[in-house]
């Protein structure tokens, strides 16, 4: 160990463990099997909310922006040249549901950022005929109904992640995970995908959520993974719906 580790044991290593210090100083950093000084260990903050660090992070964005100005040109083409590789305007493999009755796929839209996730009826043998005309006015099949439009709920956000976006065992109900934020926090919603009515929104989510959820055996019931204090998968909850969901 280094001497300043061994002075630190001395301390019942309290030291080590506290990485965040006045400015300037060079706090301990635990980095097995010895312990190195880490110069930039005042910047830690866990709640993201300290004026100094804030400030330093604002100037350090500012200047790189000034640095790298002569590049926007360049970055510019190279953001058209990799966007013209892309067909924009396309839908996902169509996935029939368990009981035959729907196929589920997402769009996406040229000049827009963002899914939208999908539904129609699967036809019958004698009309199943796919004759989308690839414009994004036009239904990719026939009965399609938008149930969830991302782009509406990234509108206003400076942020939107949407994950697990799962349909209900009676195809009547939907739920997601979103995180307006960023920090990997997501919050629950379930809605009725035919109506769209909110079961459970988003405002209501209590237990820091990771980015899984899954249905139970029956629309009564969701499984899903909180985080601890460094965001990792903690323990698995099961979340019951209000009984109103299920007449």
């Amino acid at each position: 160990k280094s001497s300043a580790a061994d002075d630190d044991d001395d301390d019942g290593d309290k030291s080590l463990l506290i990485r965040q210090l006045e400015p300037g100083d060079e706090t301990l950093l635990l980095d097995p099997p010895r312990a190195v000084a880490d110069p930039y260990g005042w910047l830690r903050d866990e709640s993201r909310t300290s004026p100094e660090v804030l400030e330093y992070l604002t100037a350090e964005n500012k200047y790189t922006r000034e640095l790298t100005e002569p590049l926007e040109p360049l970055r510019g083409q190279l953001y058209d040249e990799m966007i013209s590789s892309l067909q924009e305007t396309d839908h996902s493999v169509f996935v029939p549901d368990s009981d035959g009755n729907y196929y589920y796929y997402t769009r996406t839209i040229q000049g827009f950022s963002y899914k939208l996730h999908c539904r129609a009826p699967i036809p019958n043998d004698d009309d199943n005929d796919y004759s989308w005309d690839k414009s994004p006015d036009s239904p990719v099949l026939p009965g399609e109904h938008v149930y969830l439009n991302e782009n509406e709920l990234a509108k206003g956000q400076s942020y939107c992640a949407v994950s697990s976006v799962r349909i209900s065992p009676s195809s009547k109900l939907f739920t997601y995970a979103v995180d307006l934020t960023g920090d990997e926090v997501y919050s629950i919603v379930v809605q009725n995908v035919q109506t769209g009515e909110t079961i459970i929104d988003a405002s209501t989510t209590t237990v820091p959520c990771d980015s899984q959820v899954v249905w139970g055996n029956d629309d009564t019931s969701l499984f899903y993974l909180t985080q601890d204090d460094a965001h990792r998968p903690y323990r698995v909850y099961r979340r019951l719906l209000p009984s109103s969901t299920t007449e």
